[in-house]
């Protein structure tokens, strides 16, 4: 049974995964031209990230000119705010959010509890990010999720699941040690340097794949 609990929750957060993914590629292909008439297709998809409990990740949504517009457009500007929040805050700005726009997530479907759950995950990923030593006392995590302190352990757990951290708990030190973390947002100079790498990476592989055909050629030469 667990395993096929595990498998089905796999295939939802694949299946949820790929559709933001569509929902993204389609509004980067979207014209300047129609911006304009574009923007609750921008809400959507924004409703869509913040709904989905496992992606944390939101690529370059916040730059996207048909998302980048709604920061200007009074109707639209307090989602580009929430989304600002899940793309690049902790969970005090998203309770100060949450404290005078409650009807707002609301309107948009949004159920407070989820996004807390999401916003205490998210929070504990940018302090593991934030912490130079990537040593998080108890004690910061639990004033940062807004826990009690019996609870951090299994936010921790929580967060590993989701591969957000890789971490280990010394319960005698009382503090989380991180290996590994995902970083929530990358900045132009990352982009480039991942970018870089990703060439590399190719032309390694172009290289690889020349020295096998040259191999096959001569086992085959050598064998007529």
């Amino acid at each position: 049974i667990n395993a096929e609990y595990m498998g089905l929750r796999s295939l939802r957060e694949l299946m949820a995964a790929s559709a933001l993914s569509s929902s993204l590629e389609v509004l980067r292909a979207i014209p300047a031209d129609k911006l304009a008439q574009s923007k609750q297709e921008a809400v959507d998809a924004i409703v869509q990230f913040i709904k989905s409990p496992n992606i944390f990740q939101a690529g370059d949504m916040l730059s996207l000119p048909v998302v980048a517009q709604l920061s200007q457009d009074s109707n639209f500007k307090s989602v580009y705010e929430l989304l600002k929040i899940f793309v690049e805050d902790k969970l005090d700005s998203y309770e100060a959010f949450y404290s005078k726009s409650q009807s707002l997530l609301e309107s948009l479907g949004l159920d407070h509890n989820q996004c807390l759950h999401k916003m205490r995950l998210l929070s504990l990923a940018s302090l593991a990010e934030q912490q130079p030593e990537q040593q998080l006392p108890f004690d910061l995590i639990a004033s940062t999720l807004r826990v009690p302190p019996e609870e951090v352990e299994a936010w921790v757990i929580r967060s590993i699941s989701a591969k957000l951290l890789d971490a280990r708990i010394d319960q005698a030190k009382r503090v989380v040690v991180v290996s590994h973390f995902i970083q929530r947002t990358f900045s132009a100079e990352q982009w480039r340097q991942l970018s870089a790498r990703l060439e590399l990476w190719r032309e390694n592989l172009r290289k690889l794949h020349t020295i096998v055909r040259r191999q096959i050629s001569s086992i085959q030469q050598q064998s007529e």
